[in-house]
């Protein structure tokens, strides 16, 4: 079969694999359930789900739908035999999916699969409405599992779960980075996008490789019939076979009658946790004890509750496990604001409620790291101008867009240029040598000067920032890769120097950047250049270098200077990606010899030995693979539409002052963290 994308079935064009929509994603509240009486059942209690399953007994059912053949609900809305969501004022604290498929023969297929529930109101677990928007692209946890179908496994599962809900069109790029997905097949990792009217509703047991349940094509009519099924979608000699999901299949005419029930299960009452920390993939810098502080913060907590935390380390990974803490109450009602201290590694921090006389699990925050955390600043061969993008191999690399982290695949969040940069290649290099998280804080500009960075010019805010956002642990070092601007336009020696002082010195009042190490690496290559000039420039670097304090040599990019490292002759290929990470790999170990052991500063500000970025140092590796995220991942609103690259080189307008901007910076030295880019 031709491969397909959902949009081409629609009449419209599917973005590429791994492509960005802005405002796709939804991030649901954590929902979390504390001690209630007075629980009301609702709706019609005719579930067939309860003929099946002992546990669904006690459960209400909200939503009954025979579905039929073919489907256009995006026009007409969800024909519903029982719909009590509207009715329904009990709380409810998990909540269940049921399909079931008659055959021609009367032979019934099922699968019953009961969650946490994943948001608190009942309004908002049924197919959803078109016209807002809603997309459930999340995990699930505390699944129970049952079905007459072979291949499903039954049973209790603490992780694993997924959900893929939305009413539109969606392609097959793992854009949340799910494990196991795939960027080619239709399975538990696609894409939606915010348009067309496809529709998805489908449960999976992503850490199992299982398609739970799956009802899709819901939404656009047309004659065509709608895709169901039950498990895996295996037959490749079927319409859309290769795709897991049923994606495709347009089979729900060979079953004499399918019915899907959502159910509710009555109990504790349920209230919004807005848990804004810890975040998942985030990673702490380590103490030189190799600890961080990683905060617990949250708000909508009950008065007759009390929030406590642990650490666990994830499978296979590095950590030491904690016992459950209680997190203080803050300064306001609700509130709660606190730390847990971990060791170096990567962990799930797993949340409950606590009370006089009961204990509820609510949460698992996963993955959470402490390792190693780097700003990188400068202009465009420091941010994402190159080419190709680059994903790390390791999901323990990560990176921070101001708000979230994610894992570091390109471009990186903040920095301008929706290309390629060093960083996950460098992430990949420091974790393999580390057996550590890493995390990249990116905010290069590209075609600026270093006066342009100055405490009192626009682009400051931008590294003030990313250091406020990573307190109170801070980074390792912030990485300055910069110079091409100043050899353009003649920047002194003595003046490149005193510039860069000033802004290492304001970044060094910045929070919990007090001691901040700075990399600076030897850049000035621009094709035509002034060689004089380009020598002032690595003069004032080696200068800064020099007299220090914490302030060491980085890679000599310059020597990078040829087409084998330049796809347009100033930003770097693959092959110049991988050099200039591994010239920054062998600045880092240099400066922090013992990093295994934790030193706090550099080795020594004084020269040493210029760390070159060979092409020796990169052609032993090979690329990396895409980026696939440990469990836990979470599909974050950072999947964002990036504007084109332009066309012109950045270095052709070095003369003129950098765009504004868009940074909110209060006097206060507490700073929303907000961000623009501009290419």
């Amino acid at each position: 079969m031709p491969k397909r994308t959902l949009e081409r079935r629609a009449g419209r064009r599917a973005p590429a694999p791994g492509s960005r929509r802005p405002g796709l994603l939804l991030l649901p509240l954590f929902v979390i359930a504390a001690a209630h009486p007075g629980i009301r059942e609702a709706g019609a209690q005719d579930s067939r789900a309860a003929a099946r399953v002992a546990e669904a007994s006690g459960y209400t059912l909200l939503y009954a739908l025979d579905i039929p053949v073919t489907a256009d609900f995006h026009a007409t809305g969800p024909s519903y035999r029982v719909d009590a969501s509207a009715s329904m004022d009990a709380p409810f604290d998990r909540v269940a999916y049921y399909l079931e498929l008659e055959a021609p023969d009367g032979r019934l297929d099922w699968v019953y699969v009961s969650m946490r529930a994943y948001t608190a109101k009942p309004t908002e677990l049924g197919l959803p409405d078109p016209t807002g928007g809603r997309v459930v692209q999340q995990p699930v946890a505390d699944l129970h599992v049952a079905s007459n179908v072979a291949g499903i496994q039954p049973g209790d599962f603490a992780t694993g779960g997924s959900l893929e809900i939305w009413p539109f069109n969606y392609s097959p790029a793992n854009a949340g980075r799910v494990p196991g997905a795939s960027d080619a097949v239709y399975d538990w990792g696609d894409q939606p996008a915010s348009d067309g009217a496809y529709g998805s509703l489908q449960v999976h047991q992503h850490a199992l490789g299982q398609v739970l349940l799956a009802y899709n094509r819901w939404g656009m009519g047309g004659g065509v019939a709608s895709d169901i099924g039950i498990g895996n979608a295996v037959d490749p000699e079927e319409p859309g076979g290769a795709h897991v999901d049923w994606t495709f299949r347009a089979n729900a005419g060979d079953w004499a009658a399918r019915r899907l029930e959502i159910l509710v299960r009555p109990g504790p009452t349920p209230f919004e946790l807005k848990l804004s920390a810890p975040l998942a993939h985030a990673v702490h810098q380590r103490d030189a004890d190799g600890r961080a502080r990683v905060p617990i913060q949250a708000a909508g907590l009950a008065e007759d509750a009390g929030l406590e935390a642990r650490a666990l380390p994830l499978a296979g990974q590095r950590g030491r496990a904690t016992d459950w803490r209680p997190i203080p109450v803050g300064d306001r009602p609700g509130d709660v604001a606190g730390q847990i201290e971990l060791e170096a590694g990567w962990y799930a921090v797993e949340l409950r409620l606590a009370g006089d006389d009961w204990v509820r699990s609510v949460h698992r925050v996963e993955p959470v790291g402490v390792g190693e955390v780097f700003v990188i600043a400068g202009q465009s061969n420091s941010a994402n101008h190159g080419q190709p993008p680059l994903a790390p191999a390791d999901p323990r690399v990560s990176t921070f867009d101001g708000r979230r982290w994610r894992p570091a695949f390109d471009p990186q969040p903040i920095a301008t240029g929706n290309g390629g940069s060093p960083w996950p290649a460098l992430g990949d290099l420091l974790a393999e040598r580390l057996d550590l998280p890493i995390g990249f804080v990116s905010v290069g500009w590209g075609g600026t000067r270093v006066d342009q960075w100055l405490p009192e010019a626009a682009l400051y805010p931008r590294i003030a920032d990313a250091l406020a956002g990573l307190a109170p642990n801070g980074a390792r070092a912030l990485l300055w890769h910069q110079g091409e601007s100043d050899a353009a336009v003649g920047t002194s020696a003595v003046d490149y120097a005193e510039r860069l002082r000033r802004v290492i010195g304001a970044s060094r009042s910045e929070p919990a950047a007090a001691r901040l190490p700075w990399g600076v690496a030897l850049v000035s290559y621009l094709p035509g250049a002034d060689p004089a000039r380009r020598a002032a420039v690595i003069a004032g670097q080696r200068d800064v270098i020099a007299a220090g304090p914490a302030v060491f040599e980085g890679p000599d990019t310059d020597a990078l200077s040829s087409a084998d490292y330049r796809w347009d002759g100033i930003h770097f290929n693959e092959a110049g990606l991988r050099a200039h990470a591994a010239g920054w790999a062998t600045a880092i170990a240099a400066a922090f010899p013992g990093l295994e052991t934790l030193p706090t500063e550099p080795a020594t500000s004084e020269p040493r030995p210029s760390a070159s970025a060979t092409p020796e140092a990169s052609a032993t590796r090979a690329p990396p693979a895409t980026a696939t995220a440990a469990r836990g991942w979470l599909a974050l609103p950072w999947l964002q539409a990036r504007p084109a690259l332009g066309t012109a080189p950045d270095w052709l307008d070095a003369t003129a002052a950098a765009p504004a901007p868009t940074i909110d910076r209060p006097e206060t030295p507490v700073r929303r963290r907000e961000y623009q880019s501009n290419d």
